[in-house]
């Protein structure tokens, strides 16, 4: 397997040291930070919401809730997709600034992909069991 030569520098005794541009242990690793940070971020938003509710004071406990939370979301999202971008950076280990911030952009990336596609999942999952029963239905027909 041959690797390629995206850019080289003079190196000492072979005259060219090959670097990768792309770490793509960094950038996973930025993703699971990202990933974790931000369950860790919804937890502590959970508790701090839980906490603000008072049933027995109140007449209507939950009534800046959602705001509230759409707030803290909103946040803990910016604050994690920053922490796994930057881990992501950091662990790139490359020559030029730009090849960082091209690590933590594909974090962004990544994980903005994966909560996409897991909100679409999360609103297939009903619908999906009866359709392959459909399609089961209909090729044992044919």
């Amino acid at each position: 397997m041959e690797h390629s030569k995206l850019y080289a520098q003079p190196g000492y005794t072979t005259g060219l040291i090959n670097l990768k541009r792309i770490s793509w242990s960094a950038i996973f690793a930025g993703v699971l930070v990202a990933i974790v940070v931000q369950m860790l971020l919804s937890l502590l938003g959970f508790g701090i919401g839980l906490g603000t509710i008072d049933a027995v004071e109140e007449k209507n406990p939950t009534a800046g809730l959602g705001i509230g939370s759409a707030i803290w979301y909103i946040l803990s999202s910016l604050i994690s997709l920053f922490a796994g971008s930057w881990v992501a950076g950091r662990l790139a280990n490359a020559p030029r600034l730009f090849d960082g911030i091209l690590h933590g952009v594909l974090t962004w990336c990544l994980v903005t992909l994966d909560a996409w596609l897991a909100d679409w999942l999360k609103l297939l999952a009903p619908v999906l069991p009866q359709q392959l029963r459909a399609l089961e239905t209909r090729c044992k027909t044919s």
